[in-house]
């Protein structure tokens, strides 16, 4: 009698022992990935589910690559095109060529691109064109796939598809300049930080692709377009601040990897071009970026409030408290916008010959040639 009473007595303690336990988040469950926001085991583990946001994204890219490509050659060539046309005119000698580069305000990876694409195809319309068309493609492609279980189900849908139907992502996407291309490095830098911030907490060895990822494409991007250097800047520094303070010198030695290898092309181009052809970047007031930013991305007043209440939707079902998190992709990706807008502020207040007029009342920003 006393061994069996002892032997249910011994079980109650092991049970309540198990459902303290349980209550305490102890190991009894199985483990999430690190890098697994909440809500995406869920998604992964239905199969319907998992093809329903499958069929989603391939929507959204078919979208908007019929956005882009759709009547490519309804307007002719506007000066910034012909510009360009004119710098990778392919029966130029590559040295006369490499000089027209040099008395732009331009970095020359676009324009390899363009010179090689004009060698093969010729300059029309459609061709001049169709790089941009292919950068825009695939920057949606990018949203679409790379983001993985870094995103839940609900935002690897809201990511392409904004990015699909932005007004100023359609519009760069259709024109024979090198803003598709900067587009598409800059998503894959921002694709990159929030890879990296979901693996830094306690996968040291995964976060070795993202912070790949993020120096190639900050690389690449410097080399775009100047914008692209503010850009690589700011990421650097927000997976800086980030980051746990473990790998926080891994984020800064690649950082200044990137800095140093770009330096140089700085300061070779410089030597080529005057402070007038750089005052094109001008003064440029936080509204005033603002409404640029706003006229790019939405089109509109209507179109925004439309995104504001898709935001909040999404943040609605992913729960408030991952998008307040320290390391949340909400804070990451706002945090990533300030700080490359507090670098173009510096930037263009540290030109000299800024020229002083308001773009708000102009209804555009600068020309960029």
């Amino acid at each position: 009698m006393r061994g069996g009473y002892g032997a249910r007595r011994e079980r109650r303690i092991i049970i309540r022992a198990g459902f303290a336990a349980e209550g305490g988040n102890a190991a009894v469950q199985p483990r999430e990935p690190a890098n697994t926001p909440q809500g995406m085991l869920q998604c992964r583990g239905r199969r319907p589910g998992r093809n329903g946001l499958a069929m989603a994204l391939c929507i959204v890219v078919v979208f908007g690559a019929g956005l882009r490509a759709y009547a490519l050659d309804f307007q002719s060539l506007w000066t910034d095109e012909i510009s360009s046309l004119m710098i990778t005119d392919p029966t130029l000698p590559f040295r006369q060529f490499w000089d027209r580069v040099l008395t732009d305000t331009h970095p020359p990876i676009y324009y390899l691109v363009l010179r090689w694409s004009s060698s093969a195809f010729g300059q029309s319309e459609i061709v001049a064109r169709a790089p941009s068309v292919l950068f825009g493609i695939l920057t949606v492609c990018v949203a679409a796939i790379l983001p993985g279980a870094s995103l839940s189900c609900s935002s690897r849908v809201a990511f392409p598809l904004l990015l699909a139907v932005s007004p100023g992502a359609v519009w760069y996407a259709r024109e024979a300049r090198s803003y598709a291309l900067l587009l598409l490095l800059s998503t894959l830098i921002v694709v990159a930080c929030i890879r990296l911030l979901r693996c830094m907490p306690a996968e040291g060895r995964a976060a070795r692709g993202p912070l790949t990822m993020l120096s190639v494409a900050a690389l690449l991007a410097s080399f775009t377009h100047y914008f692209g250097f503010l850009l690589t800047m700011a990421a650097f520094f927000a997976c800086f601040l980030l980051v746990d303070s473990r790998h926080r010198g891994v984020v800064i030695l690649s950082g200044c990897g990137a800095v140093a290898l770009f330096m140089p092309w700085v300061v070779y181009h410089s030597r080529f071009i005057t402070s007038e052809q750089a005052s094109w970047i001008g003064e440029l007031s936080i509204a005033a970026s603002i409404d640029w930013f706003k006229h790019l991305a939405f089109g509109g007043t209507a179109s925004l409030l439309v995104f504001i209440g898709l935001a909040i939707a999404v943040l609605v079902t992913g729960g408030w408290r991952n998008g307040v998190a320290r390391n949340s992709t909400i804070g990451a990706c706002a945090l990533l916008c300030l700080l490359t807008l507090r670098g173009y502020d510096f930037a263009s207040h540290a030109n000299p010959d800024k020229p002083q007029y308001d773009r708000r009342s102009s209804g555009h920003i600068c020309d960029c040639r």
